[in-house]
């Protein structure tokens, strides 16, 4: 039996598959989120709370090794404020200081995290590197509903660059084999949810404590209190709205997929797209331009992400009639049909690709590459842009290739996969690739890192 470290960031899957492993290994929870850690206290759990470890005092020595953790944080790379930064820095170093003592005193053999790039995550890779424990990266997939990813390196999903190295060494890399795993009787454990109270007096000492989150800005909440209220009930009263299914598509069409706004602020963003109406007015006047003095005018539609509702406001749709707004339709359908699809940076351009539709994007992520892409970069070309798009499409073989890259290497087959409702089955298939690292790593001395080409770690 191996000592696991699970480092928690998706309470109910994470909990559920952290119990399911305990039939074959020891199995510790860990977090740095205050609310995970409220639910890991009501299900009875002795978990590690990082949020409750006392700051380190004066200089930490390793500095390097700082920097580099933080430059794997997605929202410190993204901080302006010296501030924060500073909080950034000396949370690191805490992190750091903490999980090095953690590691050795309790001969942790492999850890276990969502492919997040956390700072948590980002210190306890780190620590991990510097003491040749594997890593095992759980992700949602690529491929939705068709898989999960299983890696044993960083995501890094924001990082174009790096993916594209990943696919120049394809055939340099190790690909770690599944091992069969014995089929055990699982019954899932019954989840205690904590009281209304309890989250409220938790969000409050921590989240919304103004001097709590400046000493932990990993933590900062995306939205003020009110605006995630709004954002809690537009989410409940849209699974209710009526299906939109019947509706008559236009004969040509720009499907834009929407994201939240937050995600404006969160990556590289040279255009200043503020937020979603934004993109949709940018891609409504290039197709004005662009359907000038043509008699058949290529119509815009815009799809609401179902966990972003009211992203686009009652007034702003009154304000653009032509506009054909949906907020539940199915995207495979719309893919079907489209002539091309904008977008800031969503999943739904992957989508695109694998129906072999042209898309163009403005964000970056791991399948924004100049082979797969239009990448728009000047919005005066922007209506050109989407000529040449419609006009020249994708280049199929390419996406081919890359789609084949991510399967072999960073997914594993896993039909029906959803993280609110996991079955024995998907922890199975799981749990057979994380054997398969453990047991690579008995047989081989040497560090994971070794066996992935390309990575700048």
């Amino acid at each position: 039996m191996a000592n696991i470290l699970y480092l928690v960031h998706k309470m109910k899957f994470d909990f559920l598959f952290g119990n399911y492993l305990r039939k074959f290994h020891n199995v510790t929870f860990m977090t740095s989120d205050p609310m995970i850690g409220l639910f890991l206290d009501s299900q009875y759990e002795d978990s590690v709370h990082l949020y409750k470890v006392n700051p380190v005092q004066g200089e930490n020595k390793s500095s390097l090794r700082i920097e580099s953790a933080l430059a794997r944080t997605h929202f410190y790379t993204l901080a302006k404020d010296r501030k924060i930064k500073q909080a950034f820095h000396h949370l690191c170093a805490t992190y750091l200081e903490f999980l090095d003592d953690y590691l050795i005193k309790n001969n942790v053999d492999l850890i276990i995290t969502q492919a997040k790039n956390f700072l948590d995550s980002a210190c306890i890779t780190a620590v991990a590197n510097d003491n040749n424990l594997p890593v095992c990266y759980l992700g949602g997939g690529f491929f939705r509903g068709e898989s999960c990813g299983v890696l044993w390196e960083p995501l890094r999903v924001f990082e174009p660059a790096i993916w594209q190295k990943r696919w120049d060494n394809a055939t340099k890399r190790t690909i770690v084999p599944s091992i069969e795993v014995p089929d055990m009787q699982y019954d899932p454990v019954e989840i205690k949810k904590p009281s209304r109270l309890a989250s409220l007096l938790q969000k409050t000492r921590y989240q919304r404590n103004p001097f709590w989150v400046s000493q932990h800005p990993d933590l900062r909440p995306t939205r003020s209190l009110l605006n995630d209220l709004r954002h809690q009930s537009l989410k409940s009263s849209g699974k209710h709205l009526p299906d939109q299914t019947s509706l008559t598509l236009p004969e040509e069409f720009v499907l834009v997929p929407l994201q939240g706004n937050e995600i404006c602020g969160e990556v590289p963003n040279p255009l200043g797209i503020t937020n979603m109406e934004c993109l949709a007015t940018l891609v409504e006047d290039a197709l004005q331009k662009l359907n000038s003095g043509k008699k058949n005018k290529i119509r815009m539609v815009v799809k609401e992400h179902p966990a972003r509702p009211g992203i686009i406001s009652d007034k702003y749709k009154q304000q653009h009639p032509d506009v054909l707004f949906l907020y539940k339709y199915p995207m495979a359908k719309l893919l079907e049909k489209t002539k091309l699809v904008v977008t800031f940076n969503s999943l739904a351009g992957f989508e695109a690709l694998q129906h072999y539709k042209p898309v163009i994007t403005f964000g970056p992520l791991f399948y924004t590459l100049p082979k797969l892409v239009y990448r728009c970069e000047d919005i005066n070309l922007f209506p050109s842009l989407i000529n040449k798009a419609i006009s020249d499409g994708c280049d199929r073989n390419s996406v081919d290739d890359f789609v084949a890259f991510l399967k072999n290497h960073f997914e594993i087959p896993c039909p029906g996969f959803n993280r609110k409702n996991p079955t024995k089955e998907m922890f199975q298939k799981i749990h057979g690739k994380i054997e398969g690292i453990l047991d690579f790593c008995r047989s081989h001395p040497c560090s994971p890192r070794d066996c992935i080409p390309g990575e700048d770690y």
